[in-house]
């Protein structure tokens, strides 16, 4: 498909088009303008209160909004269903939140980028077992296709490991702030612990597509009794830096805003 005509096909529907999904939609908000050649998605919430022994949550869940028939929509909203996304279907949810009060507890979104022909989604869940935590899947899409983008989709090849190693770099450094830090505040934390964070190809994988920038998410996986300690695996690269190794043509390329220079 021509990536520089791409006609508005994400426009609201009649209500009935909204049951296409197991949760209760919400009226929402869509995502700021973009240029005329890569129309925004419209992306609502789809909200399912979730009842339990000690009270109510709250589940609320992105869908894309666009004729039925469109496979671009399709395709997003495929893959962003509640099972593809949670690992478990909608009902188990609320069954388990109703009985025990425990599991997937709430869920949300935030809207990081809808322009340039790029849609980029935080969904977080949040989970009770043996405690508390919080889970985070950063989803973004080709509005062309509708495909979910894979780092190989967006940079060359033959870049993607030097791109790796400057990540790498940023994140030493990370590790040695970390370890100071600790050092200063008394922790007592081996640093023996950092040993095995390197950034890899492989952690290419969870990125954040905004306006300005890419934000690669860095896990290093560490235990919770001593989570506090991870570095901080948040890296925003900006396009100037990014120019070398984005595809020319790509997905990125019109948002990167470089055209035929990159």
């Amino acid at each position: 498909m021509n990536r520089h005509a791409v006609t508005n096909r994400f426009q609201a529907p009649a209500a009935a088009a909204l049951l296409a999904s197991l949760l209760l939609p919400a009226a929402d908000e869509a995502a700021a303008s973009a240029p005329d050649a890569f129309p925004p998605a419209v992306i609502v919430a789809a909200e399912t209160v979730l009842e339990g022994p000690d009270g109510n949550s709250l589940l609320r869940w992105p869908v894309a909004i666009g004729s039925a028939d469109d496979p671009a929509v399709e395709a997003i909203n495929t893959a962003l269903s509640y099972e593809a996304v949670a690992g478990e279907a909608l009902g188990q949810t609320v069954a388990n939140y109703a009985g025990t009060g425990r599991g997937i507890m709430a869920s949300d979104f935030r809207i990081e980028c809808d322009e340039g022909g790029i849609l980029s989604l935080t969904i977080s869940t949040e989970f009770y077992g043996a405690y508390p935590s919080t889970s985070l899947r950063h989803m973004n899409f080709d509005l062309v296709t509708g495909n979910l983008l894979e780092p190989a989709d967006i940079f060359r090849g033959n870049r993607l490991q030097p791109l790796a190693s400057m990540l790498d770099d940023s994140l030493r450094t990370r590790v040695e702030e970390a370890i100071a830090s600790s050092l200063f505040e008394g922790g007592g934390i081996d640093p023996a612990i950092y040993s095995g964070c390197i950034f890899t190809s492989a952690d290419l994988a969870e990125f954040t597509i905004t306006p300005d920038c890419v934000v690669f998410h860095y896990d290093a996986g560490f235990p919770h009794a001593i989570e506090a300690a991870e570095p901080d695996g948040d890296i925003a690269l900006g396009y100037p830096v990014l120019a070398p190794f984005i595809i020319p043509g790509g997905p990125l390329e019109n948002l990167a805003g470089r055209g035929e220079d990159i």
